[in-house]
């Protein structure tokens, strides 16, 4: 036992010492690689070009590995080598580390500088492609305060475009506002909407009556710039009319090319219709009316291009037979159509249930290329319909949305659409088919599912299934799933708002889709962005 105890101490002692050796023989191959690498840089010049070879340039190295060279002179070069190669590693590392960090300050730095040196031209040109073809004001306004709080200059260059600050809605802009955006938008492109009086939260009938009549005392204190402009009037702002029209009775709107005006009913809608009887209007070429039938210039009327009309859809077929009824009856809606003599594009909602009888002689709207016709419930559908009383020669594309309770009645609903000329220069045909206009706000019927089931409570596994093979509706081939299975791995109770969303659970990532399919079955998704809107111009 003593002599193994001393065996082992002195083989611990034999391997101390050739640690020791083995760590002096490190420090040296340390130290002459870094006189090595010293002497290496010295070969580059003033021009970083390397003067000469590497001290283990090929010719060095075919030396040191020639076989007459001892074993010990080998391995003595070749710590050497191997520490001027970690040695390099290291301040190749460093070095790539510092240029990363030096190449992100570089470019930061640059594209800041250039930023401050472009002239406001170039700048102005790439933030209104930043801002692209936004319709929604909100959006728009949203942009033109991020961009104006990155730097004086992005300030500068904002305050100087009149895209941000050209889409001037009352409410919720007070006067105030709508008076500063209206002094930088300094070319033709603004889009000035104003809705009538409606008291709600601390506003009172007289602030609103206020913030109205100075709306229109601005709009045309503005009118040279006014693009677009959309006058929503309610039922409360009769009793002021006589002071709006007085703001407004005689106005110049040179660059005007869209023009909205809204009533909440007929009866609204004949009492406002005098209100651009005087304007000057050169320019417009569309007309948005929701319940009005506005008394046009003259000059005005050939210059419409494109027209949507809704009419007496708020009305329901019992009110609009009564003797008083605040409806459009269907020669009005006639007589204004014909004289608008130039429309090429027609959309038009209209419900009529007036009992009037086609025309033996039907007018004609000869110019008439794409008509797009609204029938909101089977009623309205399976009645006359203003197919029956104006003749549409010349129509090339035709688009029909039917709103429906059963689609056992589509057979009568189509056959009821009948042209008075057959309608043989169409070449294009769209059918869309949903709910009754007048079932919009209900329930729809995914929650109405959904809300069934919470009578059985803790469902694991939900399911959704449309047969193609029987199924009523159009989205039973037009749908890219048969079946749509819902777990539930929370322990959530099933409901109707929990089921309605599922079909939507992606919508904000995705827009809606369309899909095309060309002769050769080859299919194309095209994707419809609908979420930026500008509700006070879009139906």
């Amino acid at each position: 036992m003593l002599f193994s105890t001393s065996f082992v101490s002195i083989l611990f002692l034999t391997e101390s010492c050739h640690q020791r050796d083995f760590d002096l023989k490190m420090q040296t191959a340390a130290s002459i690689a870094r006189q090595t690498i010293a002497l290496a840089l010295e070969r580059f010049g003033d021009g970083n070009k390397l003067e000469g070879d590497f001290p283990w340039s090929k010719e060095s190295v075919d030396r040191l590995v020639d076989d007459d060279t001892e074993f010990d002179e080998l391995k003595a070069n070749l710590r050497i080598i191997e520490a001027v190669e970690e040695q390099l590693q290291q301040m190749l590392a460093s070095a790539s580390e510092a240029s990363r960090k030096l190449r992100e300050a570089f470019v930061t730095r640059a594209n800041r500088d250039a930023f401050r040196n472009l002239p406001d031209e170039i700048l102005a040109i790439i933030l209104e492609m930043a801002l692209g073809d936004s319709k929604s004001p909100w959006i728009t306004n949203g942009f033109a305060g991020n961009f104006s709080l990155v730097s004086r200059h992005f300030h500068k260059v904002v305050l100087s475009m009149p895209v941000f600050w050209s889409k001037i809605t009352s409410p919720p802009f007070r006067v105030a506002k709508a008076t500063l955006f209206a002094s930088r938008a300094v070319s033709p492109t603004i889009s000035f909407s104003i809705k009538g009086v409606s008291v709600h939260g601390d506003s009172t009938e007289a602030s609103e009556l206020v913030r109205v009549l100075g709306m229109y005392q601005l709009a045309v204190s503005v009118s040279a710039r006014i693009q677009r402009l959309a006058l929503h009037f309610r039922a409360s702002d009769w009793p002021h009319f006589k002071q709006i029209l007085g703001a407004c009775e005689h106005v110049s709107l040179p660059s005007l090319s869209e023009f909205k005006l809204t009533s909440p009913n007929g009866d609204l809608g004949s009492r406002i219709a005098s209100i651009c009887r005087n304007w000057e209007m050169p320019s417009l070429q569309k007309l948005l009316l929701r319940d009005v039938l506005p008394e046009l210039p003259n000059s005005t009327l050939p210059q419409i291009k494109t027209l949507f009309l809704e009419a007496n859809r708020n009305c329901s077929p019992a009110h609009m037979l009564q003797a008083e009824a605040d409806y459009w009856a269907t020669d009005e809606i006639s007589e204004f159509l014909i004289s608008l003599v130039s429309v090429e594009h027609l959309r038009i909602a209209l419900q009529i249930v007036d009992g009037l009888e086609p025309y033996e002689d039907s007018p004609v709207m000869e110019s008439v290329k794409t008509l797009d016709l609204r029938l909101q419930n089977t009623e309205a559908a399976s009645s006359p319909c203003i197919l029956h009383f104006i003749d549409f020669p010349s129509i090339e594309s035709f688009k029909v949305e039917l709103g429906m309770k059963d689609f056992e009645d589509l057979n009568a609903v189509l056959d009821n659409l009948q042209f008075i000329t057959p309608p043989t220069s169409v070449t294009n045909v769209t059918v869309g088919i949903g709910r009754e206009y007048d079932d919009s706000e209900s329930a729809s019927p995914v929650y109405i599912i959904g809300d069934w089931c919470e009578r059985f409570g803790d469902v694991k596994s939900f399911k959704l299934e449309s047969k193609r093979d029987n199924a009523h509706g159009l989205f039973a081939f037009a749908s890219p799933f048969d079946a749509l299975d819902v777990v539930d791995e929370e322990g959530s109770v099933m409901s109707g708002s929990a089921v309605e969303g599922v079909p939507f659970a992606d919508a904000w990532r995705r827009p809606r889709r369309k899909v095309v399919f060309d002769t050769e079955d080859k299919v194309t998704f095209v994707d419809e962005d609908l979420s930026d809107t500008d509700s006070d111009f879009d139906f």
